[in-house]
């Protein structure tokens, strides 16, 4: 009579585990139609293409602090400006980055301790270009598109 009763718990239990693979089975087959069937999302080379500054280390902000790049953008201590820094060795109005025609560039505003592209402090506008690294009292940002 036991093996009887252990025979049919054994049979239960495959016949659980099957379903069990079955319906996982079916979830995943039915996960991977549906992702198939999803459009890409299409984005022009401008949309992909944004420019932006990227914290890479900072006293006053968290690294990996993202900052958009609009026409103009000024980097200072005051907090008016499109990106503000709270540290005493970043001048009111420290830098300035922005357009002109297909170029940015980046110049510094008077600031007394200065500004610096890629190492080298800059005393007229500089072209920016993918990579660069910019560097404000103790915070540095990198430009990416």
């Amino acid at each position: 009579m036991l093996s009887v009763v252990q025979l049919g718990l054994k049979i239960i239990f495959l016949i659980l585990l099957y379903l069990f693979l079955y319906v996982l089975i079916r979830m995943i087959t039915k996960d991977l139609k549906e992702g198939a069937a999803k459009k890409p999302i299409k984005r022009s080379a401008e949309a992909i293409r944004k420019p932006r500054l990227v914290i890479l280390e900072s006293t006053a902000e968290k690294a990996g602090k993202v900052f958009p790049f609009t026409q103009e953008f000024i980097i200072g201590r005051d907090p008016e400006n499109d990106m503000f820094l709270k540290d005493v060795f970043v001048s009111k109005q420290h830098c300035l980055i922005y357009k002109h025609g297909k170029k940015i560039l980046i110049k510094d505003l008077g600031s007394s301790n200065g500004t610096f592209l890629n190492g080298e402090k800059i005393d007229k506008p500089e072209e920016l270009r993918v990579g660069d690294k910019i560097r404000v009292s103790q915070t540095t940002f990198k430009f990416v598109e």
